[in-house]
């Protein structure tokens, strides 16, 4: 007897912006203290994790070029377990005020803020009624 198992699917990135020629993703953490009314805190902290190999959309089997888990990244050849591929979200930021600017930094970090809000908002209603989701 095989259950399903739960996918999530969702288009891949082409064209990603990339830095030093690597894949990113970015880490960051809300607080949500209520969701009626939501109420929603943003920690100032986070970071960007960094895949360990350059990349390159002709080899889209390698995982250590498409995918930025830990898990995966510690198996490329030179990982190094102390740096990792990490960098602070100031880290990140200080690098994008320098290469695009302050305008176009600042407007990236709202939009991050804005779909993390209206994911929050399209599950406002089934949370606030879920009792069993709090603590």
């Amino acid at each position: 007897n095989h259950s399903a198992e739960p996918y999530i699917a969702q288009r891949y990135i082409c064209d990603p912006l990339l830095i030093g020629g690597k894949k990113f993703d970015i880490r960051l953490y809300a607080l949500v203290v209520s969701y009626s009314p939501l109420t929603v805190y943003f920690y100032r902290g986070g970071f960007a994790r960094f895949t360990h190999c350059r990349y390159d959309d002709t080899k889209i089997q390698n995982s250590e070029i498409h995918l930025t888990n830990v898990a995966i990244q510690k198996h490329a050849e030179g990982y190094d377990e102390v740096i990792g591929g990490k960098w602070y979200v100031d880290q990140l930021k200080q690098y994008l005020l320098s290469k695009y600017g302050e305008e176009a930094t600042n407007a990236s970090f709202l939009k991050v803020q804005d779909v993390i809000i209206r994911t929050l908002e399209a599950l406002q209603k089934a949370m606030a009624s879920d009792r069993n989701n709090s603590f």
